[in-house]
């Protein structure tokens, strides 16, 4: 079971697809039209067991998937240095000097 968003007949919807067929959430869940809305307002349990009792009918070759977050407010990124590598992997100089 996962979360995506798509195009279908040119209209962004939402839902969640069991890997065949996915089930229409859009608007159906205390009136969520996007993934955003469903999850700021965490909706995510009623949503699970909405799909669970009306199992999807569209087929995933009528669709077009978006991004699942469309129009996400933020986008962080982390970026590590591993120092300790610095030290124990020889530089790309010393690596031709040993050939």
């Amino acid at each position: 079971m996962k979360f995506v968003s798509f195009l279908q007949n040119n209209q962004a919807k939402f839902g969640i697809s069991d890997g065949k067929n996915i089930t229409d959430l859009t608007g159906k869940i205390r009136g969520a039209n996007s993934l955003k809305e469903l999850i700021t307002n965490k909706l995510i349990q009623e949503a699970k067991e909405f799909s669970k009792k009306n199992p999807g009918n569209i087929n995933l070759d009528e669709i077009e998937y978006l991004p699942v977050i469309p129009n996400p407010g933020k986008i962080v990124c982390v970026g590590l240095n591993y120092s300790c590598l610095l030290y124990t992997s020889p530089s790309p100089r010393d690596r031709q000097k040993s050939r």
